[in-house]
């Protein structure tokens, strides 16, 4: 919801916070691409692209790869 009224900072905290305490389930690719959008929308294209890359190189296998790559490019 952060993300979405463009509260980017507070989003990406709150993101990273979520990251510290569970780095292993199903909820780590989307707050990666989350946290990617967000560098993103910020014109941190190099910091975004780390967090996209993180999801489509991953040893887990994720629903959201493609996703990961087409915002990579």
């Amino acid at each position: 919801k952060l993300f979405d009224l463009g509260q980017d900072d507070a989003a990406a905290v709150k993101i990273k916070s979520i990251l510290k305490q569970d780095n292993h389930s199903d909820i780590v690719d989307d707050s990666l691409i989350l946290l990617g959008r967000i560098e993103f929308r910020k014109k941190n294209y190099s910091e975004a692209y780390t967090y996209f890359e993180k999801v489509f190189t991953s040893t887990l296998l994720s629903p959201r790869e493609n996703e990961a790559r087409i915002f990579a490019v």
